[in-house]
């Protein structure tokens, strides 16, 4: 999987071109732990590049790479809340197809499995309501800051979660 937002000349700066003209032995070992961020970004982990970059930041708050890594967490971030729509969308579809053969049963993430939509252990879904005319279902990546709500017409709003 690639990383949307990540691909952006933030992460470029981020990642290769943090050349930070490193004076001291904190920017040269913060520039070092951002380069460390490379695989994780390869790999498409999220959670690990966050809690790698949030590390560099405790650890050298006030380098260049610290101030990278908070944008780059940010566009981390939007990405998983990205990829927690994408999963929303298919929830729905999955949802439309339910209805489709069972009009007034109501629907449950038991039955919009049983229908083929995979799930994904960095994303949470949840049937809040389960049926034709009033349907709610959520969507919160592990990593993301969104919990996502799509109801019966398609439309998705987002809300801060509840911690």
């Amino acid at each position: 999987m690639r990383l949307g937002h990540l691909h952006s000349p933030v992460a470029a700066v981020g990642l290769g071109l943090v050349l930070l003209t490193a004076c001291s032995n904190s920017e040269r070992a913060a520039r070092d732990e951002m380069l460390a961020a490379q695989p994780l970004i390869q790999q498409g982990d999220f959670t690990g590049l966050i809690e790698h970059l949030e590390g560099l930041i405790e650890e050298y708050p006030e380098t260049e790479a610290a101030g990278v890594a908070r944008e780059m967490i940010a566009d981390a971030r939007s990405s998983c809340n990205d990829l927690a729509e994408l999963k929303l969308r298919e929830a729905l579809v999955t949802a439309i197809q339910f209805f489709a053969s069972h009009p007034r049963a109501e629907a449950d993430l038991a039955s919009l499995t049983a229908l083929g939509l995979a799930t994904d252990p960095d994303i949470t879904l949840r049937v809040v309501r389960g049926f034709q005319n009033d349907l709610s279902i959520t969507a919160r990546h592990v990593a993301g800051d969104l919990v996502l709500i799509v109801d019966q017409t398609g439309t998705v709003t987002s809300r801060v979660p509840d911690e």
